[in-house]
């Protein structure tokens, strides 16, 4: 029986041993995995600066294409009115020359 008592105890023992291995090898996993995230986040944060530049390059070229094709369309809005205004003053000259010559008969 003093064997079998013996035997228990160096199992229980063992056990323990095992258990307290397990802990200490969850503990030193989370710790991991806790520096491993702090230094990922550190990491994210220390690019912010250089995403937020290069978010605001995008949002200035896209600025300068919108304001370039403005431009480009109020250019050729202003030309066609320009010749519409050249059309009706012709128009205009012709009828005012019409009236005066229709009054004077």
């Amino acid at each position: 029986m003093d064997d079998t008592l013996r035997h228990l105890l160096e199992a229980e023992e063992k056990a323990e041993a095992i258990v307290y291995e397990g802990e200490q090898k969850r503990d030193e996993i989370t710790q991991k995995a806790i520096t491993e995230s702090q230094a990922a986040e550190a990491q994210f944060k220390a690019r912010i600066p250089e995403l937020h530049e290069s978010f605001m390059e995008k949002i200035r070229e896209r600025a300068e294409q919108t304001t370039a094709e403005l431009h480009l369309s109020y250019d050729e809005r202003n030309k066609n009115l320009r010749k519409l205004a050249q059309i009706h003053e012709k128009e205009a000259i012709s009828r005012a020359f019409q009236v005066l010559l229709s009054d004077g008969e």
